[in-house]
């Protein structure tokens, strides 16, 4: 499905004031596309990814997700946070599974469909473990599956690989574009780390700082599938650049 940003803003109001988090922002996520959203912390970046979710409220502005107004989280739209999330009295397969339970699928159907996914994330040998057996790593790769089982047909990401080290991070990195290119979700990826914006997307959004515009949509031809080697090729190392000096004008305006 594809998602339609149209005149987005949110403004948080306590009792010390309101803040201008989000100034009005229209984007056009194309169906089956991966775009990942870039900028200064504090930018709206996630506030953004959560209205798109349905579980934020925009103070003006509408999205559309496959034309539906969105007015709620939903069953068309799965989220991956930071944050694990995991549920520890659940094993890795219980977790997987959850949402599938939730929405009454049989017991054999939910097999099926958390075996596959098992399969997919490589932690077929970790299914009755608990998440506080798993490392980082695989505890992610235990979310986005569970997103997936849902069958989503939008996948939002909030700088999901925002804990782990480097090398398991880019090994994730890779791991996310191979489930992508397998499922074909639309994914909307929100990240601070530049190479790893350009490395994963279609096309990076740059937005500027608080109150967050989009500041400009900056295109990735990089040819896929893509593995760590697209890394060091010039084309990637120019985009990697540009994108950069322009983060460094925001930061320093």
């Amino acid at each position: 499905m594809d998602v339609q940003i149209e005149n987005v803003a949110k403004t948080f109001v306590s009792r010390r004031g309101t803040v201008e988090a989000l100034a009005p922002v229209s984007l056009d996520v194309p169906a089956g596309s991966f775009v990942t959203i870039l900028g200064p912390s504090g930018c709206g970046k996630s506030t953004l990814l959560r209205i798109v979710a349905g579980l934020e409220e925009a103070s003006q502005g509408v999205v559309r997700v496959g034309g539906r107004e969105v007015c709620g989280p939903g069953a068309d739209r799965g989220m991956v946070f930071q944050a694990y999330s995991l549920f520890p009295w659940l094993t890795v397969r219980e977790n997987i599974e959850f949402g599938l339970r939730a929405k009454g699928v049989p017991p054999r159907e939910r097999r099926a469909i958390s075996d596959e996914y098992l399969r997919q994330i490589g932690l077929e040998a970790f299914a009755d473990r608990y998440p506080k057996e798993l490392s980082g790593g695989m505890k992610q790769r235990v979310a986005i599956a569970r997103a997936l089982a849902n069958d989503p047909q939008v996948l939002l990401l909030d700088e999901p690989f925002g804990a782990l080290d480097a090398q398991t991070r880019a090994i994730m990195q890779e791991h996310v574009l191979g489930v992508w290119e397998k499922y074909h979700k639309t994914i909307l990826f929100v990240t601070h780390d530049i190479e790893e914006a350009v490395f994963m997307a279609d096309a990076v959004v740059v937005m500027t700082k608080r109150p967050g515009r989009i500041r400009e949509v900056v295109p990735v031809d990089l040819p896929r599938p893509r593995d760590y080697h697209a890394r060091f090729t010039p084309e990637f190392t120019a985009l990697k650049e540009r994108l950069t000096e322009i983060i460094r004008e925001e930061l320093t305006a």
